[in-house]
């Protein structure tokens, strides 16, 4: 449990994992605006740490950012933690690759599957 604490959420930050709001507008070409009101509706993956949003960098990495929004739905019933780190983590179902690599790789349909399931465990 100690590894989702704030600490290791600062080093998530640290080391670029987790961006806030104007760099992943700036990615999008969104406003920051935008992207609250996504997370607001559960259509996109967020935690808030220091009372401002963060986002799990592999957002900007989907080709589409529907495709990010798609799996952040699927996610949306599941703790932040575990639905930043399902983003950020790589998925043995998925051949070893994020969801956005596995998304690029033309597995969307796996990524979603598996999302939906790891929401349904809970």
């Amino acid at each position: 449990a100690q590894r989702f604490g704030h600490a290791y959420l600062l080093s998530l930050i640290a080391d670029g994992s987790l961006l806030g709001s104007a760099d992943l507008a700036h990615a999008w070409g969104a406003t920051p605006q935008a992207l609250r009101q996504l997370v607001d509706a559960n259509e996109l993956v967020a935690i808030k740490v220091n009372n401002k949003l963060r986002f799990p960098i592999e957002l900007a990495r989907f080709d589409a950012r529907s495709d990010a929004q798609r799996v952040s739905k699927c996610l949306a019933g599941l703790p932040a933690i575990e639905q930043v780190l399902f983003m950020l983590n790589e998925h043995a179902e998925l051949g070893e690759k994020t969801a956005s690599e596995a998304f690029r790789a033309g597995q969307g349909t796996e990524v979603l599957t598996l999302a939906s399931r790891e929401a349904e465990v809970e």
